[in-house]
């Protein structure tokens, strides 16, 4: 049987999955960072909003989109940058390899041609 794999929504599942886990280990962490459980349910209740603020905090920073619409936190501009400045340096060394090619196939050429001189 074959199927077709969805990256895309396993890729989702996962981020859905690393969202969850994030916000579990973050009540954890806000729970175990008071050293005590609420006593009451307006305490929970209150505990419980200020994560939603935090959760929305962190929605609203990571929500941002750059120019061509990439949400900014992917990408660093010094990571692009660099990107670019690689992408230059393969381009010249691209062109180099060319140029040297072309003098090497010259050198064997006039190699060949000196070498049926001196046989002749």
């Amino acid at each position: 049987m074959n199927e077709i794999i969805d990256f895309g929504a396993i890729a989702g599942q996962i981020g859905q999955m690393g969202t969850f886990l994030l916000v579990f280990m973050a009540i954890f962490w806000y729970f175990k960072s008071k050293r005590k459980s609420p006593n009451t349910s307006v305490e929970l209740i209150e505990l419980i909003n200020v994560m939603v603020k935090q959760i929305d905090d962190l929605h609203r920073w990571h929500n941002k989109d750059d120019d061509e619409g990439v949400k900014i936190w992917y990408v660093r501009g010094s990571l692009e940058k660099a990107i670019v400045d690689m992408t230059v340096a393969i381009q010249l060394m691209t062109s180099t390899g060319r140029e040297n090619s072309l003098f090497m196939k010259m050198l064997v050429e006039e190699i060949k041609s000196i070498s049926e001189k001196l046989s002749q």
